[in-house]
Formats: C-alpha cells, sequence, structure tokens
C-alpha cells in the first residue's frame, strides 16, 4: 500500500515536471513564443550581432557515422575560424554524454558547443546571413533553421544559406548528402519537395516543430545554385533560401570581404 501510494505520488509529481517542460510561453525581440515539447527554453538566449553565422549541426560520428557530410563542413569551418567569424556546434544531449568517443568535424572544439536538443537553439542572430550545415535535413537541420528565423531580429532580409554538400538525408547507416537529392530533381521537384517534406503549415521548416513563433508569418525565395527556383509561403516577412555547395558559399563569402 505504502509503495503503491509513493509510486502514485511519483507519478504526479513527474508529471507537474514534465508540464513545466511542455507548454511555456516566452518573448524575445517584441515577438511572441509559445514552446512545446521537450524544449530548451530554459537555456540562456545568446544573441549574434555579427552579419554572418556558421551553425554546424549533429555532425559528428555519432549522427554521420560515414562522414558524408564532412568534406562540406570542414571548409566552411576552416574559413569561419581563419578569419575569427562566429560559429556555433549545435551539440545534442546525446554527443555530449559520447563526446569522449566520437568524432567531430575538423577544428571543433567544446568553446564551439550550443545546447540543441532539437527543437530549438535558443540563438538569436542579428545579422542577416546564417551559414546551415550538418544535421539531417529534414529533422534536426530544419529544426535548426525554424529556430533561427523564429528568433532573428535582423532589420534586412534574412539570409540562410543551406550547403548542399554538408547536409545529409536518411537515417544512420544509409545516408545521402542533400546535393545528391538536389541533383535528383529538377526545380519543380525539388520546390515540391520542400512542400512536403521540409515545411510545416504554420509557415516555418519542419513538420512535427516544437517551437514555433505567434506573431510572424513568412514567404521564403528558394534559390538553388543561384538560380531563383520559386517560392513558398505568403507572409509578410522575407527570407531568401539558397542552396549551395561549400565551395560556392565560401566564394560568395570571399566576394563580400570577409
Amino acid at each position: 500500500m505504502i509503495r503503491s501510494l509513493i509510486f502514485t505520488l511519483s507519478l504526479i509529481l513527474g508529471q507537474f515536471a514534465y508540464a513545466d517542460l511542455v507548454t511555456t510561453e516566452f518573448s524575445s525581440g517584441g515577438h511572441s513564443y509559445r514552446a512545446e515539447g521537450l524544449s530548451n527554453f530554459k537555456y540562456p538566449f545568446i544573441t549574434i550581432h555579427e552579419d554572418t553565422l556558421l551553425l554546424v549541426t549533429h555532425a559528428s560520428t555519432y549522427w554521420d557515422n560515414q562522414k558524408v557530410t564532412w568534406p562540406g563542413i570542414n571548409p566552411l569551418i576552416k574559413f569561419f575560424k581563419d578569419k575569427n567569424l562566429p560559429l556555433k556546434y549545435l551539440v545534442s544531449l546525446h554527443e555530449k554524454s559520447f563526446q569522449s568517443s566520437l568524432s567531430f568535424p575538423d577544428r571543433i572544439i567544446q568553446d564551439d558547443f550550443h545546447p540543441f536538443q532539437g527543437d530549438s537553439h535558443r540563438i538569436i542572430l542579428r545579422g542577416k546571413n546564417l551559414i546551415l550545415t550538418g544535421g539531417n535535413f529534414t529533422i534536426c537541420a530544419c529544426n535548426a533553421a525554424r529556430s533561427i528565423i523564429a528568433l532573428s531580429e535582423t532589420s534586412e532580409t534574412l539570409n540562410v544559406y543551406f550547403v548542399l554538400d554538408g547536409i545529409y538525408e536518411g537515417q544512420q547507416g544509409i545516408t545521402r548528402t542533400l546535393f545528391d537529392i538536389s541533383e535528383e530533381k529538377n526545380d519543380n521537384g525539388f520546390i515540391k519537395y520542400l512542400r512536403d517534406s521540409f515545411f510545416n503549415s504554420d509557415g516555418l521548416p519542419c513538420k512535427d516543430p516544437s517551437l514555433f513563433v505567434l506573431d510572424r508569418s513568412f514567404i521564403y525565395r528558394i534559390y538553388r545554385n543561384g538560380k531563383f527556383i520559386g517560392s513558398y509561403g505568403n507572409g509578410r516577412t522575407p527570407v531568401n533560401f539558397f542552396f549551395k555547395s561549400s565551395h560556392d558559399i565560401i566564394k560568395v563569402l570571399q566576394s563580400q570581404n570577409f
């Protein structure tokens, strides 16, 4: 009887504790948000004031055990490190737990780590350029993009660069780069792929998100290999999506005198 009562109380207390994680409303930069599910809303916000940020998402051998994304990731990390530009590695709890037995892309160190549960990384970008690499395109990478778009405070159009040879699709052990997938599709097919697999009905990336903006809507202009191929959404806040190789993205950065 006593054991049963203790068990029941632990369940009730557990539900109250979990309820604190399930739904929380907060604001940033004059915008209101609601976090649901296993969210990182308790982690502190950090603000990136520089014009351009590189986010590397879930690129260790825990997730990408074939290192298929590393040829696209490593040149960008080198460029950002050499130029002393802001870089954050979005690290999962799994990667932190097994860190000593994992390999990470070249020159990634613990000081680069920023917590990322898969739904929110709590980074506020006041610049206008995000370079996004690493991770599964329709899971980790899209959640990284979702958070940065929702939390962005730039006064200009936000440019999000997806590194075609530095992002993968598929599950552990059976993965291909986004470049391979892109090559198989014509422009209309790629737009359909984004609409069916990447965007949510709320107008932000990710089909099953746990962080979403309440008071903004977006329109996305989509470019692949330098060519405008279409748009998605009918909101008022513009976002440019560029799908390029790491080599071409570095050329863009060099042309901007970084």
